[in-house]
């Protein structure tokens, strides 16, 4: 779901993704406990790894809600919001987010063990 702002950047994203299939919201509605105005676009079936790359370039982020799609009684209402068959698998919420800080990574020494060492094993 991309949230209607009227940004040139979410325009942007619909004209680049124009073989995407999106539908826009009629009507105002709410998933995860969060609000969207009409106008929103809905990318059933989005492809992910493909739409990344593109939000990023303009200056987006997207990030999963899992309460529509766990909570049953939400679950039904975005079923039927999409006006679709079936159980909605996975909601995506395209916008700009806060920059997160990097995670922090051990050494690669750390984690990983010597070419022929039995990690679980001393050596015989």
């Amino acid at each position: 779901m991309v949230e209607h702002t009227a940004d040139n950047a979410l325009v942007s994203f619909r004209f680049k993704n124009a073989s995407v299939k999106m539908s826009a919201a009629e009507a105002d509605f709410e998933a995860g406990g969060h609000k969207f105005r009409a106008g929103s676009l809905i990318v059933p079936n989005a492809d992910r790894n493909r739409l990344e790359p593109i939000l990023t370039d303009l200056g987006l982020s997207a990030s999963m809600l899992s309460q529509p799609i766990e909570v049953p009684a939400a679950r039904e209402q975005l079923r039927v919001a999409l006006g679709r068959y079936g159980t909605p698998q996975m909601v995506l919420r395209i916008g700009y987010g806060d920059p997160s800080p990097a995670t922090p990574r051990r050494a690669a020494a750390v984690v990983m063990d010597e070419p022929g060492i039995d990690a679980g094993h001393p050596a015989r």
